[in-house]
């Protein structure tokens, strides 16, 4: 995959985001919400089929564990108070 400089912007976004939030909120609760916010994605890309992936609906199963997910950030956001 070639590098534009539109992907670096991306790249770089993410990881100065990622780096401040760090020292914010902490290291779990930022990993936390990141691996969060991809499983929500990871989800809709599969449901939709979107950008050439294969169909997996999103199964009452499938959500339950990613509203799983979000609760255990919330456990983690929460005992941070």
């Amino acid at each position: 995959m070639t590098t534009t400089p539109h992907n670096l912007d991306i790249k770089y976004l993410s990881f100065k985001t990622n780096a401040m939030e760090t020292l914010r909120i902490g290291a779990t609760l930022t990993l936390g919400l990141t691996f969060a916010g991809q499983m929500l994605t990871a989800m809709f890309l599969d449901h939709y089929g979107a950008i050439g992936l294969a169909k997996y609906p999103a199964s009452p199963t499938r959500i339950a564990g990613v509203v799983l997910v979000f609760l255990g950030v919330s456990l983690i956001a929460y005992a941070k108070r």
